[in-house]
C-alpha cells in the first residue's frame, strides 16, 4: 500500500475516535486585528524606505553628516532645506519629503485603532 493511503486511513480513524484536535480560527476581532497591523507595518516600511532614499541622495551628493539628531524633523529639514543639491536632487529630496509627511499623516491616523510602539512624529519625522 501507498503510504498516503495508510496516513489518510489512520487520520480518518483518529478523527472519528476524537483524537485530533480541532483546528483553531481566529475571532473577527482577531482578524481585524491582524488586518490592521499589516497595514500599519506596510506603512512603517513606506517610512524606512523614503528615509533611505533621502540618505541616498545625500551620499549621492556627498554632502557632510546633517548637525541634527533627527534630519526629517523640523531642525532637520531646515539643513536640508540650505544644502547645495542640483536641481533634479532637490525636486527628488522635496517629492520624497512630501510622501514621508504621507505616510506620517496615514500613521497619525491609525494610531487610534492600534497604537504604535513608537511615537508616529519620531517615525515618519513630522
Amino acid at each position: 500500500m501507498k503510504t498516503d493511503k495508510v496516513d489518510a486511513r489512520i487520520l480518518t480513524q483518529l478523527l472519528a475516535a476524537d483524537f485530533l484536535p480541532g483546528t483553531w480560527l481566529p475571532d473577527e476581532r482577531t482578524r481585524m486585528l491582524r488586518r490592521l497591523s499589516a497595514h500599519r507595518a506596510q506603512l512603517v516600511r513606506g517610512c524606512i524606505q523614503v528615509k533611505n532614499q533621502v540618505q541616498a541622495v545625500l551620499h549621492r551628493n556627498m554632502l557632510p553628516r546633517p548637525p541634527v539628531t533627527d534630519l526629517f524633523g523640523t531642525r532637520g529639514r531646515a539643513w536640508l532645506a540650505h544644502q547645495g543639491l542640483p536641481a533634479d536632487e532637490r525636486e527628488t529630496v522635496t517629492a520624497l519629503l512630501r510622501q514621508l509627511d504621507f505616510y506620517g499623516a496615514e500613521l497619525a491616523r491609525w494610531s487610534g485603532a492600534w497604537p504604535p510602539r513608537r511615537s508616529t512624529t519620531r517615525l515618519c519625522g513630522g
